[in-house]
Formats: structure tokens, sequence, C-alpha cells
């Protein structure tokens, strides 16, 4: 990931006369700037240079965006700061754009060198590869090492199939799968940011390389109806954590076995635009809860930070994640969304050569 570090006070950049000084620590993303705030100590305490201590800074504020004609300035409980003036912000934001355009130039070189056509690339997708790598070199190998793994590894129904059959026994669907929610008319349920929805029953389960070809096909299916505005990967998952046919907690849910957690490395290094999901777990119960904090290394900081855990569905309509008419009715009462996996299999297996990279 490419972070810039810019000492800040009283809200501009540069001045070290007042109380409280500050870290922002920024990254950039499309047309927007992201940023994080950190309180360092009061000025009158400091007895080093700002940046030496860096890693004692306390996070003091969560994410934020930036638009084009306001940088947010760092605020404190404790003592009120101004906000820089709008020349600095503009100065501020023109030189991220040119950061980001210029190692987006850099990256499609180097991809260039290693007789890889970048043109094949979005900005997006180069940018996904660059925030998870060290720098431009490794963002290249990474990326041109993923185009060739999929290439090497196609993946349609035929490898995922029996994950999304029902077993012996009288249940209805399995107890562990994943799949994109796609009405099998031509187009797919979105949240209201348009992602495609991947609805994750339980957990999924088989070895390692099954693993990878669950995620990689669910996303492949996702990947067909991406907008443009958002990365290759990047979609909206709705976990169901409590069995609706059993009324308990899923027979699939597990803390992270070293196959789980290797899928987790697999998904950042060869669908690193997958780290810009969001995720809801759905019907998590009170004593599982504690369960999630202690997947946050396997997960990352960036995706870890998309997680939503709530003891059920009402939050998807009640907050505005997700409208009616894109929600499975055992979401929600006034879920429009009708959905079938033997159809969806069936459906697939017919067309499973329909946009299958």
């Amino acid at each position: 990931m490419t972070w810039s570090v810019q000492s800040v006070s009283n809200g501009c950049f540069g001045r070290t006369t007042i109380a409280h000084h500050y870290f922002l620590l920024y990254y950039y993303e499309a047309d927007e700037v992201r940023i994080i705030t950190y309180t360092y100590m009061k000025h009158s305490d400091r007895n080093t240079s700002p940046t030496s201590n860096i890693g004692e800074a306390k996070r003091s504020k969560p994410y934020e965006t930036v638009s084009q004609n306001w940088l947010h300035a760092p605020t404190n409980n404790s003592s009120s700061t101004a906000s820089p003036d709008n020349a600095t912000n503009h100065s501020f934001i023109s030189t991220m754009k040119n950061i980001r355009a210029e190692h987006l130039e850099q990256l499609r070189d180097e991809l260039e060198s290693l007789s890889h056509d970048s043109s094949a690339h979005t900005d997006l997708e180069l940018d996904s590869y660059l925030k998870f790598q060290k720098n431009v070199s490794s963002a290249a190998k990474a990326l041109v090492a993923s185009t060739d793994w999929k290439r090497r590894n196609p993946v349609n129904i035929a490898d995922v199939s029996c994950f999304y059959r029902a077993p012996p026994g009288g249940r209805s669907e399995p107890p562990g799968c994943l799949v994109c929610l796609e009405d099998m008319k031509g187009n797919v349920a979105r949240d209201v940011e348009g992602r495609p929805i991947i609805r994750m029953m339980g957990m999924v389960f088989g070895s390692e390389e099954e693993l990878k070809q669950q995620i990689a096909y669910a996303l492949q299916r996702a990947a067909c109806y991406r907008l443009p505005h958002h990365r290759p990967g990047e979609v909206c998952f709705v976990t169901e954590v409590w069995d609706r046919e059993t009324n308990s907690l899923s027979p699939t849910f597990r803390f992270p076995d070293a196959a789980v957690r290797s899928l987790f490395d697999f998904m950042k290094y060869y669908y690193p635009g997958s780290q810009f999901s969001v995720l809801h777990f759905c019907g998590v119960p009170s004593f599982v809860a504690g369960f999630f904090k202690m997947v946050k290394p396997f997960l990352g900081e960036e995706m870890f930070g998309r997680l939503k855990f709530k003891s059920n569905y009402v939050h998807l309509k009640r907050d505005g994640h997700v409208t009616p008419d894109n929600l499975l009715p055992h979401w929600d009462k006034e879920g429009a969304f009708e959905f079938d996996l033997d159809q969806y299999v069936e459906w697939r297996e017919h067309n499973k050569k329909k946009c299958e990279i």
C-alpha cells in the first residue's frame, strides 16, 4: 500500500505553534483521498521530531473521504482546530492525484517490461494491486502472477456445483457455500452502491484448492456485472451465520482453519479489489460476536474495517444498504428477489461459456 505522511497542526500543513499536533496519513483512491488522522502529543511535551515516533501515534478518527472542495481538518475533543484554506487544500489534492498518476504510469511501464499488456487493465485494477504490494515492482509481479493463475486455472460451474447442492437428509439448501445472486435474466442483486451481492451460507468448506475455486467462481460471476466505478472483485457479501433450517449456528461455521486463512491471503493477492468489498455478517449470536475480533489478523485492516456484525438482517433495509427488490424473502418480509440454487446450477450449466473470464 502506498502511504504518505504529512505533519499537520491546527488543521494546516507545516505549522507547529499550537497545543496539539497531528499526523495525517493518507492514500489515494480514484478521485478521492482517504485519510486517517492521528493525535501525536501536546506540542509542549514533544521532545522529538514529529516523524520519529510515528508508531506511537494514537488513532483518533476513522477513515473519512476528502472531497475535491474541502479537506476536513483533524479534530480533538480537548481542542478546536481550524480548517486549512482552500488554496492549501487544492494544492494537496492536486499533489496526491499527480502522485497517483505517476505510480500508475510506472506500473504500466513495469508491466510492459514484463511483456504484459497493461492496456488490458483499468486504472482501478492497477491501483488495487498497488495498495497491497510494497512497491511498483511487486505490484507488477503480483498482477502478472494473478493473470497467469486465472488463465491456467479456469473455473466453471462444474467445479463448484457439488457445493451448491443440498446434501441428503432433508435440507433444502447446502449448509455452506457462496453464490452470486444472479437473476438468470441478465442482471444481479445489488446493494445501493451497485455492487453485486454474493450470498454466503455459513462458511465455505472443502480442500484448499476447492475453497479457491469457490471464491474465484463467485467473484468471476460478479465481475460480469461490475459497474465502471467499482474495482474488479469489489462486491457486497451477505453471510448467513445462523442456519434458518436448523435454527442454530451454521454447522459449517468455524474458526478459520489453515485452508480458510490461506483463502484470505489468496483473495488479497489474486483479487485485491475484493478487499474493498463490504461484508454483512447476519444472524450473529452474542456468544459468537467475540469470535470475529479474532479473525482481524487474517482478514487485514482494510477488509476488517468493512465488516458489519448484526443479529439479524434488519439493518440491510433499515440502514439503506440494500433495497427490498434486491433482498431475499427470508432476509426481509418485503424482500422481492427470488433465487433458487438448483435452478441456478442448471442455468449456469446451460450457459457456462458466457462471461467465464
